[in-house]
C-alpha cells in the first residue's frame, strides 16, 4: 500500500484516543484542529469523532489548508516513487508500458489493486466527511497570499491570524475556516468553493454515478489485472522472484508479519540455491536482495 492512505480511519482512532487522554481533567480555552494537504483528511476525521461524541463543542475550531485530496494526483506521486526504486522499477515501468492506452487512474487503481483503491478512496473522501458534519459547521473560505501548494511558516501564521480576526456569527456552529491557494495542481481549488449541504436528491444522484463508475471500472480491471500478471511474470527473473507466483502474492494477508512470513516460505528454495552464490552484479547476495524486495512487493502488489 502507499503512504498509509488506507489506514486513515485506524490512525484517526489513535489520534482521537490520544487527544482525549491528553485533555482529560483539563479545561482548554480552545481545541483547534489544523490540517494541511493530506493532513485535512485526519483533521476532518477527528472533527467528526468529536462532534459525534459531543466533545468540546463550544471550544472546537477547524482550520483546513489546501484541501480536498486529488486521489489520482497523490497516488500517481506514490507510484512514481516506486518507479524510481531500483528494487521495483522493472515491474512498475513494465506495467506502465503495457497500459499506454489506459488512463493514469486506471493504471494506479490496478497497481494498488482495485480492492485497496476503493478502501483508499473511502478513507480519503474529504467532501463526504464535510457533508456528514456540515450542519454543525460554520464554513468560510479564505485565500492565502502564497499561490502554491507548499506551505511556509508565514502561511501558518496567516491562517491563525485570520482566525483571530474571525467573527463567529453562529454560536451554535463550529468555526471551520478553509484556506486555499490560487495555483494548486496537487489538490485543486476545492477549498475556494463555497460548500453547502447536499440535498437528498443530489446525494442519491452522486451515489448512483459512483456505483455506475465502479461497475464500468470492474470490467476494465479484469483486462488490466491480466496485463499486470503478465508483466510480473515477465520481470520476476530480474527481481530474483523465480519461486513466487503472482496469484499467491495477491492473497497474502494485510498483516505485515504474516505477509513477510508467507513470502519467506515461498522464497526459501531460492535462498538455498543462492546460498552457494556469493554476489550479484551489484555486489549483494541474491538472498539479501529477495529479502529487501519482499516488503515492497507486499505493499505495492497486494
Amino acid at each position: 500500500m502507499v503512504f498509509g492512505l488506507e489506514n486513515v480511519k485506524k490512525m484517526s482512532d489513535k489520534f482521537y484516543t490520544f487527544i482525549n487522554n491528553f485533555l482529560t481533567g483539563k479545561n482548554p480555552e480552545k481545541v483547534i484542529l489544523s490540517g494541511y494537504s493530506h493532513g485535512n483528511t485526519y483533521c476532518l476525521e477527528l472533527l467528526e469523532r468529536l462532534i459525534n461524541n459531543d466533545k468540546y463543542m463550544d471550544k472546537l475550531v477547524c482550520l483546513g489548508c489546501n484541501g480536498y485530496l486529488r486521489l489520482e494526483r497523490v497516488l500517481e506521486t506514490a507510484v512514481n516513487g516506486l518507479r524510481g526504486d531500483s528494487t521495483y522499477s522493472n515491474t512498475v515501468n513494465g506495467a506502465y508500458a503495457l497500459l499506454n492506452g489506459d488512463t493514469v487512474i486506471d493504471k494506479i487503481r490496478n497497481l494498488v489493486s482495485p480492492k485497496n483503491y476503493y478502501i483508499i478512496e473511502e478513507n480519503n473522501d474529504n467532501e463526504k466527511k464535510i457533508q456528514r458534519s456540515i450542519r454543525r459547521l460554520e464554513i468560510t473560505n479564505h485565500k492565502l497570499k502564497n499561490c502554491k501548494h507548499e506551505m511556509t511558516y508565514d502561511n501558518f501564521e496567516e491562517m491563525f491570524d485570520t482566525y483571530n480576526k474571525y467573527i463567529h456569527s453562529d454560536k451554535n456552529k463550529i468555526p471551520c475556516l478553509l484556506f486555499y491557494s490560487d495555483i494548486d495542481d496537487y489538490v485543486g481549488d476545492k477549498f475556494s468553493n463555497k460548500i453547502e449541504e447536499l440535498t437528498a436528491e443530489a446525494k442519491e444522484k452522486k451515489g448512483k454515478e459512483k456505483k455506475k463508475k465502479k461497475e464500468e471500472n470492474a470490467i476494465k480491471d479484469v483486462k488490466i489485472q491480466k496485463e499486470y500478471k503478465n508483466t510480473f511474470e515477465k520481470h520476476k527473473t530480474e527481481l530474483w522472484l523465480e519461486g513466487v507466483k503472482y496469484k499467491d502474492l495477491a492473497k497474502i494477508s494485510d498483516n505485515e508479519q504474516v505477509a513477510n512470513e508467507s513470502i519467506s516460505k515461498k522464497i526459501s528454495k531460492i535462498k538455498k540455491m543462492e546460498d552457494k552464490k556469493t554476489t550479484t552484479r551489484s555486489g549483494y547476495c541474491k538472498e539479501k536482495a529477495v529479502i529487501a524486495v519482499k516488503v515492497k512487493l507486499k505493499n505495492s502488489i497486494n
